[in-house]
């Protein structure tokens, strides 16, 4: 039987300290490189995950 273990989730922090603490976490699990963007940065965007309401892509413009 499969069980929930609260215990490496943060509670009972500040809401700022528990999302520094989450990020901090996710960088260090990264396999992948970790690029911190600033307001204003031009970016690239990947919509191929996206789910899109029309039936055909290729009758888009």
């Amino acid at each position: 039987m499969y069980s929930f273990d609260p215990a490496p989730y943060p509670m009972g922090q500040p809401l700022q300290e528990s999302l520094t603490e989450a990020q901090e976490l996710m960088k260090q699990q990264s396999k992948g490189s970790y690029t911190e963007f600033s307001m204003g940065d031009k970016v690239w965007l990947d919509t191929s995950d996206l789910k899109q309401d029309i039936l055909s892509r290729k009758l888009v413009p």
